[in-house]
């Protein structure tokens, strides 16, 4: 499966990129793609080899947690251990804002993206997947599939690439796990 690269118009995916997508992910590959923001890593949340490639094609040193994305308000409800965050969700979502909260097992990162591909890709996935920039620990955020290192394109199972992501950026992380909200990223 190595090497495989598919093209994608991110706001008309076609169901064949959308499936092969959700089988990598259901078989616990990494898939390079182009999200609502910038390019990322996409892996199934439950794979422990598939997060472990990704701390390692991102070259940092020790594991660490990853956003996690859901397809709804309610799905995102079911992550948390807080009442008090949906407003906060109904405020930002979907879009660029990664909530962190209070989970079950500490803090968790969650995101609803706004974009047609990725709103397929978990529709159709049976995973809770996880997902960071397609870059080295440190680096640039990537915009386009030409400005991610190869060493991360050789690492992963597919790459879509859906072109030039024009005027994009990481999302604002908004901490809400304190008494005020406070505005990390």
């Amino acid at each position: 499966m190595a090497g495989r690269v598919l093209s994608v118009d991110i706001q008309n995916p076609a169901e064949e990129t959308v499936q092969a997508v959700s089988s990598v992910l259901l078989q616990g590959g990494v898939v390079l793609y182009p999200s609502d923001t910038v390019y990322g890593l996409l892996a199934d949340s439950r794979s422990e080899s598939a997060l472990n490639r990704i701390t390692a094609l991102k070259d940092y040193n020790s594991p660490r947690p990853f956003i996690v994305l859901v397809g709804s308000i309610l799905d995102a409800m079911e992550k948390t251990t807080s009442v008090s965050c949906r407003d906060y969700m109904e405020k930002y979502w979907p879009g660029p804002v990664t909530l962190l909260l209070p989970g079950v097992e500490g803090k968790i990162a969650l995101r609803w993206p706004a974009d047609p591909f990725s709103n397929a890709v978990l529709a159709a996935s049976e995973v809770s997947p996880v997902t960071t920039s397609a870059n080295l620990k440190g680096g640039v955020n990537p915009c386009a599939v030409d400005e991610i290192p190869d060493s991360i394109i050789q690492g992963v199972d597919l790459v879509i690439d859906g072109g030039p992501l024009q005027g994009r950026e990481p999302s604002m992380i908004l901490d809400l796990t304190g008494e005020e909200p406070v505005r990390i990223r």
